[in-house]
């Protein structure tokens, strides 16, 4: 078998999109894949790699103090590590010369990427990406990669830069769902009402500016989910959803298998842009999503992209969540009234 090597340092999401090119490598049958990613999307490539192929590391660049020495620590002896793979090709789907330099640096013949320019970068159109994008392409001379390739259009879905990827490496892209197999959770299921649709709810989200105000939640469950089978899932990073209703059930998620398997339960899904609209687009449940900072052209869950909720109202946008208001301006645009407008009827699902 031979050694690649595929960096995805983004967060648990980004990991959830990365799996077909993942799969495409298990099933192609002659490459040992190795993954280099955050700590937090362990979970995701164990589902599908052993351990001794998963190497969790930290950017240095996302941390600060006694934590970024510790990261560039770790790196020097995750380098070696990956070197003595004598690895024949390195992948990466962002474009980031930080990781590009880092994917030569391990010896790598072949680095496929994506250069930094205004085709590949995200939201260069932001001043302060701008000037980023400017540095990403003057780093980038010094690590060029020696398989480049370009996005298609500059608004196409990040999954499209993964069926790039693993056309690039000569494999068959594949993403039909599910993409995990996992059973239902067994409460959620025990939870069904026969004959009518079971909705999950997961109004959480990794970052403030993701998260639609948790009263509006609140309140759609009073009123257009008030007779609706719904499990609600409270998350880690916010206020729990109270559940008032004997149609409602609430729920925890303890670990990713379990979130999986509440998600696998349902017939349909309501949440903000998160890990769970992707895990949802994963098993190929619809998915009712609402955007806020990011750009939903890029992000959209697969194949649910006509079913994104959004307001562009800032001007802003995408801002990478370093929002310019005192609040967020284009989650609170997002009103009860047009998510259930947007939402199907009892009927439309069964």
């Amino acid at each position: 078998m031979i050694p690649v090597l595929l960096f995805e340092l983004h967060h648990l999401g980004d990991a959830v999109l990365s799996v077909p090119f993942v799969r495409a490598i298990q099933q192609e049958n002659t490459r040992e894949l190795h993954v280099i990613c955050r700590a937090g999307s362990l979970e995701v490539f164990r589902k599908f790699l052993p351990a001794s192929q998963i190497h969790p590391w930290e950017p240095w660049w996302e941390l600060q103090g006694m934590r970024k020495l510790s990261s560039v620590l770790r790196l020097i002896t995750l380098l070696k590590t990956l070197r003595d793979l004598q690895p024949s090709q390195a992948y990466c789907a962002w474009a980031d010369s930080r990781v590009h330099g880092l994917m030569r640096q391990t010896g790598a013949a072949q680095t496929f990427g994506f250069p930094v320019n205004e085709q590949n970068f995200y939201a260069h159109e932001r001043p302060w990406r701008w000037r980023r994008m400017k540095l990403g392409q003057f780093l980038g001379h010094f690590a060029p990669l020696n398989q480049p390739l370009q996005r298609i259009d500059y608004q196409q879905s990040h999954l499209t830069d993964w069926q790039q990827l693993t056309e690039a490496a000569g494999l068959r892209w594949n993403p039909v769902t599910p993409w995990f197999q996992v059973p239902a959770h067994l409460k959620a299921s025990a939870f069904r009402n026969p004959g009518r649709t079971l909705w999950l709810i997961h109004p959480g989200g990794r970052l403030a500016t993701k998260r639609w105000p948790l009263d509006r939640f609140q309140r759609l469950l009073a009123t257009t989910f008030q007779n609706r089978t719904s499990i609600l899932i409270q998350p880690p990073d916010s206020p729990a959803l109270v559940a008032e209703n004997p149609n409602h059930l609430s729920l925890t998620a303890c670990d990713l298998d379990e979130l999986l398997s509440l998600v696998q339960s349902a017939d349909a899904v309501f949440c903000n842009d998160s890990l769970v609209s992707h895990l949802a687009a994963a098993l190929g449940k619809p998915v009712w999503t609402i955007f806020g900072s990011a750009n939903p052209n890029w992000f959209a869950p697969y194949k649910n992209a006509q079913r994104v909720i959004a307001c562009d109202v800032c001007s802003y946008r995408p801002c990478i969540d370093r929002c310019v208001y005192s609040s967020p301006i284009c989650l609170e645009a997002v009103t009860v009234e047009q998510v259930a407008q947007s939402l199907p009827s009892n009927a439309a699902l069964g």
